[in-house]
């Protein structure tokens, strides 16, 4: 039987030293830090940037959590700022950058798989035409299967803001994929 401990229980081992709470934080949250970097960035290589930026961030701050707060929404607003963060230094530096877009594997042989691969693509290119912020609260609310509330307490925001931006979000998708108003997603 394994003993499970909580978030809170895991940051102040990590505050006394403990190298190995602090590395369960990270294995933990490190899936939900790269799908949130990834939303924003739409780059593997610069979503795993951000991912290591995140924890550095975390390492040396931990002090500054508030152990009453959720430390998972913590950890989103901390990632979607070094997010943006990272996106207004690549602008800066790499005003023509290339597509860095994750490489896509050859197709598979069922056809099944072929149109779900196919799918993703076009979601993935609608995404990355949204705002980093719109892109965390889509792939948040519906890749993480997060509350509107959660959404809302981790991207700072309230959640009549969440609603809207999900719901342009959908739209502007809705339109770059070439779907009529009438079918959801």
């Amino acid at each position: 039987m394994t003993l499970e401990f909580s978030d809170g229980q895991l940051v102040e081992e990590a505050l006394n030293g403990s190298a190995v709470a602090f590395e369960r934080l990270v294995q933990r949250f490190e899936r939900l830090v790269f799908k949130v970097a990834f939303s924003c960035t739409g780059s593997r290589d610069s979503a795993m940037d951000v991912l290591q930026n995140v924890f550095l961030k975390i390492h040396c701050n931990l002090a500054a959590f508030r152990t009453e707060a959720n430390f998972k929404n913590w950890i989103v607003r901390i990632t979607m700022n070094e997010s943006v963060n990272w996106l207004r230094s690549q602008k800066r530096h790499c005003a023509d950058a290339l597509d860095e877009a994750a490489p896509i594997p050859s197709p598979p042989l069922q056809e099944g798989l072929i149109r779900e691969h196919e799918t993703w693509a076009i979601i993935k290119k609608s995404m990355k035409a949204l705002k980093p912020t719109y892109a965390a609260a889509v792939a948040l609310r519906y890749f993480e299967g997060m509350s509107v509330r959660e959404v809302a307490d981790a991207l700072g925001c309230k959640e009549g803001t969440v609603k809207s931006m999900i719901f342009r979000s959908l739209q502007q998708m809705r339109l770059s994929m070439g779907i009529s108003k009438e079918i959801t997603l």
